[in-house]
């Protein structure tokens, strides 16, 4: 019996484990920059946590309008195609913060 709990234990923790792992690889971390046109980069950094799973480090609202922030890979295309971000100056930096 407390061999077959302890095999349990141990896959348990495996299965945690491996998930952490993958879960990290699927996330770029980004700087986002937006248009000078944004008003408020806090909302629209709100907005990309609601809709697309991002994970906002900081949000920039002096030097520059955007965030840093660990994005879902899958959304990566879509930050990209969004119209308030600055695409004529490639506004996705890719960091390891």
């Amino acid at each position: 019996m407390r061999i077959k709990l302890l095999f349990a234990l141990v896959a348990v923790l495996a299965v945690g484990a491996f998930s952490s792992v993958a879960s990290a690889a699927t996330r770029a971390n980004v700087i986002v920059v937006f248009k000078d046109s944004v008003t408020s980069p806090q909302t629209v950094a709100g907005q990309h946590v609601n809709r697309l799973g991002v994970d906002i480090k900081f949000v920039y609202r002096h030097a520059l309008k955007g965030y840093a922030a660990s994005v879902p890979s899958a959304s990566v295309a879509v930050l990209r195609a969004d119209t308030r971000s600055n695409t004529a100056n490639n506004h996705l930096l890719f960091t390891n913060f």
